[in-house]
């Protein structure tokens, strides 16, 4: 049965079976080799030598088959059922049989095929034997009854096929006389072939007239069938007249398979496909899928359809995707209820397609790349760099073949899609791998120099940065005239060092200024400058310094436009790409714009941990020096005691807030009140924010604030002496000034380290700022996966899996910041400026209600009314009235994001906007998050995320054009200019990505020459607007000194009348 045996160089000679298989007997699945064997001398029923049945696979190299007899059928070997049956270079002689001598599958000579048996899976290769020296009743050596269905495949036998003298494989008739011999003489009996009556389908048998026998065989030459492919046969009427008064019907079932591939059927005509067509299996020609081409060559050079599509270049061929797989091939149950081929009963897809290809909406469900991807289990994808995927080789109508990655690859690419670079190569900047040992290009020699440099020059800006950041001269002189106030002594020389830096300083602005009077004496054409009158001199007024609200609007444009080439996926040109890549170093994205893969292994989650490193060593950086700075203030007030005023030893002891607070007094009676029917601000602000988020960054944010401030002196100015002696008269009075002065300078200190505490709190929403979008991005990225075959890989860097691996060992480090920092840092900012701006409100609002307060009502109500006249809008009194209490606490808010220390600590956050919109900041963040990361996220296909960033960008500009948030107009226009650059640049990606397949190269250059022109503009007109600022800051403070210098003049001559 399942058997299997090899037989080599072997005998196998006078043996007997009753009934089949003499030497040997393969049925079901049984395996038989003979190699370079002899069988002879053997005797059966049927099959003398070898017999198979079922599905046995019988395989003969170099065997001789000699003598051997049946009785019935197959001298040599009978095959019956689903047999197989391969020869090759094998040998039959002088074997006998009743029917069929050598071979013989149910009847036959050599072989013979009987229609009771027919199968598609019976089976005979016979290469290069030699048959010869039989003796059988009927058939010699291969001998068909009519031509079958199944394969066949016979190669230089040395006999006819059919009948002596002929060359026809078309279906024979065997006329036989009364004995069952061959009827050699019969010259009456001819025989006509129809579709049985019972058949209703389309089929016509050529030729239609009857065929006269000839020495014995009736052969129909030359017959055809035209008929559509069908599963079951059909049944053709074999009608033979063996004399005027004999009619012999013949019933045979002739299946009519599908037109090979790369044809179709047309009214029972195989026909090649039309140009732009492919065929897989001959069942019918469908339109190209999106990706490949679909022309070939036949043998007379006209074009036509192919059987497999031809890849693009630009295209990347490999397994369908599973999802798409089940849901749109696999399970008819998911398909839509309107589908046409869901009521098709079939189980073979192609078969079903083909059944209903007619109907009229076949095309809305089925299109042409459904069609391929289910019928071939392949898919095309395009690739992310276009010169990555190469195309493929040409293919005839009659092969179709499946190329690996390395074949579909171009040099220096490898991967799913051909996303990565092999090794020795690195990715440039517009996606494409060049060689890392290039003697024509230095970049990989510069990338090198750079990366082995790098720490060290950001080692040193960020030293040079912190001293020039947190450097304070006067800090100096107040410390120096402490300690002289700490010895007693007079505090009237400095250091030497110090002395000569101010005098160099000084000569320095001498020489500039001197520089800038002559170039305005030059530019005055030489007129000679008239003595000032009264020699009074007008007073320098120092120009105000660069503002950040320009360089910060600029950040944020560079932030966004650096993500265009990875987050859209666009195929920038190289021009395009290399400006890009020059924008996305706002984001410090410095390794993606470099060659690091020729120094070390990098891919998306090397880059990860170098952000996520980066960012937490300049946090790391920001809470040191904050800490620092904590600790060296509170060492310099422990360092400048007072002096007991009794004994006149120092007084070191310093009190803690929380002992201060303890030993608090006992409140008065308007406190009592504001403490019974009032809360604090920080608890009003929690009230009206009652998120628990927001409540939980409050206290937060309130435990931070009392941990960094300094400790308060002893309020008492009697403590406990170690001695008895005690100090007067001038002693006391020198102490007393000493106090005074010691006083003065902790007071100082105290504010300059409020001041030290402004910058360390600004540097960390800079910090903030600066790698916000670039973090997000790399966080958020992570989620960007694309189903290929059978897995899902990154967008972002394809030779990682998404959902496994490594992946699964970043999701719990991404999902934390997320929350902590793509969420927390704009809530942060929000809640952040939210306290500040209602810091006190409450209290005061609570305050003026009390009718003993309406002196300080009065006075607030009177600041508001000047407040509304300064804004330039009309007062309304009959408004006031009615909405006193919510225009008063309008009015407190505002005042409080005006509060110089508030400006001073958080205002470069929001100072640049109207008080109305202080929130906008926040808003801003928001777009970049949707630029930079939500966007992949929301919309997968490439096209409609570009058409959602130019939707985010067109509601961002309008609600800016609409409300004009920013106080100054220049800022407005930069803005407005910033975002508009931003909606054009995308705009021509989305005509470079939707015309990706057919644009002309002179369009593709006029697009990107267009987007780097206007971007080119764009920078322009930035720089200018922040030199116009600062000239027009330059005028205003040349305006003011000449308004100065003549209310110096008036008063002076206001003296001289008085005088006179």
């Amino acid at each position: 049965r399942a058997a299997s045996v090899t037989v080599t160089d072997s005998t196998i000679r006078s043996n007997h079976a009753t009934i089949e298989g003499g030497a040997l007997h393969a049925s079901i699945r049984a395996v038989a080799t003979f190699i370079n064997s002899t069988i002879e001398r053997n005797i059966a029923l049927e099959g003398g030598a070898v017999y198979g049945m079922g599905s046995a696979r019988i395989t003969l190299e170099g065997t001789n088959f000699t003598e051997n007899n049946a009785s019935s059928f197959g001298g040599a070997i009978a095959m019956r059922g689903s047999a197989v049956l391969t020869a090759t270079s094998n040998v039959f002689e002088s074997n006998a049989a009743y029917t069929g001598e050598n071979i013989a599958v149910d009847y036959g000579a050599g072989i013979y095929i009987n229609k009771e048996t027919e199968t598609k899976t019976q089976t005979v290769f016979c290469t290069s034997s030699r048959f010869g020296n039989h003796t059988a009743v009927a058939g010699n050596d291969i001998y068909w009854v009519y031509y079958p269905w199944f394969v066949f495949d016979c190669i230089a036998l040395n006999a006819s096929l059919i009948k002596p003298n002929s060359t026809v494989l078309w279906p024979t008739m065997v006329v036989r006389d009364y004995y069952g011999a061959i009827a050699s003489y019969d010259n009456v009996t001819r025989c006509r072939a129809a579709l049985s009556s019972g058949e209703s389908a389309s089929f016509t048998f050529n030729p239609p007239t009857c065929i006269w026998v000839d020495r014995g065989y009736i052969v129909f030459e030359g017959a055809e069938v035209f008929s559509d492919f069908r599963d079951t046969p059909y049944q053709l009427n074999v009608s033979c007249t063996l004399s005027p008064v004999v009619d012999s019907p013949t019933l045979v079932d002739i299946t009519v398979d599908k037109c090979n591939p790369g044809y179709e059927n047309i009214r029972g005509v195989c026909k090649p496909c039309v140009k732009g067509t492919y065929s897989l299996d001959g069942g019918k020609c469908y339109l190209c899928p999106a990706g490949a081409t679909c022309e070939g060559k036949d043998e007379s050079g006209a074009t036509i359809g192919v059987v497999f599509p031809q890849r693009q270049q630009g295209y990347f061929m490999t397994k369908t995707r599973s999802t798409f797989a089940t849901s749109k091939c696999d399970d008819p149950d998911s398909w839509s209820s309107d589908d046409p081929c869901k009521s098709v009963n079939q189980t073979n897809l192609a078969d079903r397609l083909l059944n209903c290809s007619g109907a009229e909406d076949f095309d809305k469900f089925w299109g042409q790349n459904r069609i391929f991807s289910c019928l071939s289990g392949n898919e095309y994808y395009a690739c992310d760099t276009n010169t990555a995927c190469v195309e493929a080789p040409n293919v005839s109508i009659s092969t179709a073949s499946v190329q690996t990655t390395a074949e579909q690859c171009a040099v220096g690419y490898t991967g799913v899609m051909c996303a990565t670079c092999a090794d020795d190569y690195y990715k440039g900047s517009s996606g494409t791998c060049k060689i890392c040992h290039d003697p024509n290009d230095p970049t990989v020699d510069r990338t090198t120099h750079l990366l082995a440099m790098l720490p060290i020059f950001v080692a040193i800006a960020a030293l040079v940065f912190l001293c020039y950041l947190f450097s304070n001269a006067a800090e100096q002189r107040i410390v120096s005239h402490a300690q002289a106030a700490k010895r007693f002594e007079v505090y009237d020389h400095q250091s030497w060092s110090r002395a000569l830096l101010l005098a160099a300083k000084a000569k320095i602005q001498q020489q500039v200024h001197a520089m800038m009077q002559a170039v305005v004496k030059r530019t005055r054409l030489g007129a000679q400058t008239a003595p000032r009158l009264f020699q009074i001199e007008p007073r320098h007024i120092p120009v105000p310094s660069w503002r950040p609200e320009k360089f910060k609007i600029m950040l944020g444009f560079f932030q966004v436009m650096g993500s265009f080439k990875e987050v859209y996926e666009i195929p920038w040109p190289d021009d395009m790409s290399r400006l890009m890549d020059i924008c996305s170093l706002a984001d410090f994205n410095f390794v993606d714009t470099t060659a690091a893969e020729c120094l070390f292994k990098r891919d998306y989650f090397a880059n990860y941990r170098l952000a996520l490193f980066a960012l937490v060593g300049m946090l790391t950086l920001v809470f040191l020096v904050t800490f620092w700075g904590i600790l060296k203030y509170r060492v310099k007030l422990s360092t400048l005691p007072r002096h007991c005023v009794s004994c006149g030893l120092p007084v070191f002891t310093l009190e803690h807030p929380e002992s201060v607070r303890k030993k608090a007094g006992p409140k008065n009676l308007l406190a009592r009140v504001k403490a019974k029917f009032s809360v604090s601000s920080n608890q009003a602000f929690e009230n009206a924010n009652s998120w628990r988020v927001v409540q939980l960054v409050v206290r937060l944010l309130n435990w931070v604030d009392h941990k960094t401030q300094l400790p308060a002196s002893i309020p008492t100015h009697k403590p406990r002496c170690p001695t008895s002696q005690r100090i007067k008269n001038e002693v006391r009075d020198m102490v007393v000034h000493s106090n005074i002065r010691l006083w003065r300078a902790r007071v100082w200190m105290r504010l300059y380290y409020k001041a030290y505490q402004n910058r360390c709190i600004k540097l960390l929403f800079w910090v903030s700022l600066l790698f916000y979008p670039m973090f997000c991005q790399r966080v958020i990225g992570m989620f960007y996966c694309d189903e290929v075959g059978d897995h899902y890989y990154l967008s972002l860097d394809r030779s990682n899996l998404c959902y496994e691996g490594t992946w699964l060992y970043y999701l719990p480090i991404s999902i934390t910041l997320i929350v902590f920092w793509v969420l927390g840092v704009p809530l942060l900012f929000w809640v952040i400026i939210a306290m500040k701006r209602s810091r006190g409100v409450s209290d005061t609002i609570l305050l003026i209600s009390d009718p003993s307060q309406d002196v300080l009502k009065q006075r607030l109500l009177l600041k508001m009314r000047l407040d509304i006249i300064n804004h330039g809008h009309i007062v309304n009194e009959e408004k006031i009235k009615l909405f006193e209490t919510e225009m008063l606490t309008h009015f407190l808010r505002d005042r409080n994001l005006n509060e110089p220390s508030t400006v001073a600590q958080v205002g470069f956050i929001y100072h640049s906007y109207d008080t109305h919109f202080w929130w906008f900041e926040v808003w801003d963040l928001g777009r970049k998050l949707l630029l930079n990361c939500v966007i992949s996220l929301l919309a997968k296909a490439d096209a409609n995320r570009i058409i959602c960033g130019l939707v985010v960008m067109l509601v961002y500009l309008s609600v800016m054009l609409f409300y004009q948030p920013y106080r100054e107009r220049s800022d407005s226009a930069l803005a407005g200019v910033t975002n508009i650059q931003l909606f054009i640049t995308l705009f021509c990606g989305l005509i470079l990505k939707m015309g990706a397949l057919y644009l002309d190269a002179r369009v593709v250059r006029l697009v990107t020459s267009a987007a780097i022109v206007s971007n080119i503009l764009t920078l322009i007109y930035a720089v200018f607007s922040i030199l116009n600022e600062k000239r027009t800051a330059w005028k205003m403070a040349q305006r003011q000194s000449r308004d100065d210098h003549r209310r110096a003049l008036a008063a002076h001559v206001r003296k001289l009348w008085r005088n006179a």
